[in-house]
């Protein structure tokens, strides 16, 4: 990655970007580090990001300070000269002809930093090989007229079409609208962030076929009387209906069972098209209604490798533990789960107790990982389920599931060797296989 003295040199002159441009590849630089400060010198970056030296530039982070925008963008009246300096270098960035990651992260998280959602579509609008886009800690703030607001949210989907390439979005502790919202603003104004949202999810799930990580963590708002952003049911089920995507992230909206129910029914449709491997969801409710769509994910999807839930502790909670009707829900679907599923995470929400979990993994052969808490301690429950899972982690599957016993000698040993002398899982394997005794078998 250039250092902040590579970055000076090359951004001073066009003079200093050529020449990088004639040197040794070794030199030459990839990756590169912007910073947007109330001092920054537009021009220059912006000559330096059009000159002949910049085509070996394939990754570009733009720090963004809340100076720059609160002065240079935000100040008022704002001089035509300023605006299109600005608007250039946003350009600028899009026009990187081997451009393939492109990241906008906010100086300090605590602070969401306001960029007008359209200096982004400037720089999207003319990116045709970018592959990752990266929005952490922004708010992308959105027209107060609605006529106005409706053209930059078009605009936005046109230039995300127009990378038909990006196979990663991320939009990390961001939202859109405005970091100023306060309570008597509030019920004007929050239908804005789930348009976007709901636009923005729809046309990344089914018009860009190279899609395969979407991660959406929504920001807290500070505001208390702040509802959160609610997505639609035909919007999650659009999404969870995907062909393409790997890895789904949906964090701090306002999902509640019937959600759960949507996301279910998309996985179905999509059926062995379906190349999900990781969903992380959290939700604002999850009770029995959730816990059986669950249930019909892991008996559903043939890819599903990692499921991470995490249920809120705020208004909307469900309660204070997962009672025991749904601990069985969901213990039963892991139980019947297809043998893609290797790590279970339910998180923030005690469960009343482990036996269930206990009676499901001393059946189910692949889950490596499970993350619950809030069970009453059992020392005897507790060393099965670490028993049990340690024996999948070391290939318990390929060992026992054919009865027809084609594990070699040499997988069972290699078995032997990786539960490092865990009394337990010895007992196990050799009872599993006692011919692992005899050293003339």
């Amino acid at each position: 990655m250039a250092t902040v003295e590579d970055r000076d040199r090359l951004l001073s002159s066009n003079n200093a970007v050529s020449a990088s441009s004639s040197s040794s590849s070794s030199s030459s630089i990839t990756e590169l580090d912007l910073a947007l400060k109330s001092d920054s010198n537009f021009r220059h970056t912006t000559e330096a990001l059009h000159a002949k030296g910049s085509s070996t530039i394939r990754h570009v982070t733009v720090t963004c300070h809340g100076s720059f925008f609160m002065w240079r963008w935000s100040s008022s009246p704002r001089t035509a000269e300023e605006e299109r300096q600005i608007r250039e270098f946003f350009q600028a960035l899009g026009s990187l002809v081997n451009l393939q990651s492109l990241s906008f992260v906010a100086a300090s998280f605590g602070n969401p930093v306001t960029v007008p959602t359209e200096l982004l579509v400037e720089t999207l609008q003319r990116s045709i090989r970018l592959e990752r886009l990266r929005v952490h800690g922004l708010c992308l703030n959105l027209d107060k007229d609605a006529a106005q607001r409706g053209k930059t949210l078009e605009s936005l989907e046109l230039a995300l079409l127009q990378d038909s390439k990006l196979s990663e979005i991320s939009f990390f502790n961001s939202f859109f609208g405005s970091q100023w919202l306060t309570a008597s603003t509030i019920s004007s104004r929050q239908q804005h962030p789930q348009l976007a949202f709901e636009r923005l999810l729809s046309v990344c799930t089914t018009r860009l076929p190279q899609l395969e990580q979407l991660c959406i963590r929504h920001r807290r708002h500070r505001v208390r009387e702040y509802p959160g952003t609610r997505l639609s049911k035909s919007v999650i089920q659009q999404v969870a209906a995907s062909h393409s995507l790997r890895q789904l992230e949906l964090f701090n909206f306002k999902l509640f069972d019937e959600h759960w129910e949507a996301l279910a029914e998309g996985i179905w449709l999509a059926g062995t098209y379906s190349r999900l491997h990781e969903l992380s969801i959290s939700c604002k409710s999850f009770g029995l209604r959730a816990c059986r769509a669950v249930a019909d994910i892991l008996t559903t999807s043939t890819s599903l490798q990692s499921l991470y839930l995490e249920p809120d502790k705020g208004t909307y909670s469900c309660g204070k533990h997962l009672n025991a009707e749904c601990t069985n829900v969901l213990a039963n679907g892991l139980l019947e789960s297809n043998s893609s599923l290797q790590s279970f995470t339910l998180q923030g929400m005690p469960v009343v107790s482990l036996e269930a979990f206990v009676k499901m993994i001393q059946v189910n052969l692949t889950l490596e990982t499970l993350d619950v808490t809030g069970y009453q301690s059992n020392s005897l429950l507790e060393q099965d389920l670490e028993t049990h899972l340690k024996l999948n982690q070391v290939g318990r599957y390929a060992l026992v599931h054919d009865e027809s016993r084609t594990a070699s000698r040499a997988q069972w040993a290699n078995a032997i060797i990786a539960v490092e002398g865990n009394v337990h899982c010895l007992f196990y394997l050799l009872s599993a296989n006692p011919s692992l005794c005899n050293p003339f078998s």
